[in-house]
């Protein structure tokens, strides 16, 4: 396992990955861009280092934490 350093000190991250598949022939680059945000936003509410596969679900739950 690596770990990296910063001016001599021991440092620790993580990584969080939203996933998206992109959709038919023909389909935006700014939509497939949009659901991969949107699994990456999915995937740091839930914790460090988790990754998330887009799932339609989650523009209904952006929807609702915008609201709150």
């Amino acid at each position: 396992r690596l770990q990296p350093r910063v001016s001599g000190c021991p440092r620790g991250f993580s990584v969080s990955v939203g996933i998206a598949v992109q959709g038919p022939v023909g389909a935006s680059f700014d939509r497939f861009y949009h659901d991969a945000d949107l699994a990456l936003y999915h995937s740091k509410s839930t914790g460090k280092g988790r990754f998330s596969l887009f799932d339609p679900s989650m523009t209904h739950e952006v929807r609702i934490a915008r609201k709150a």
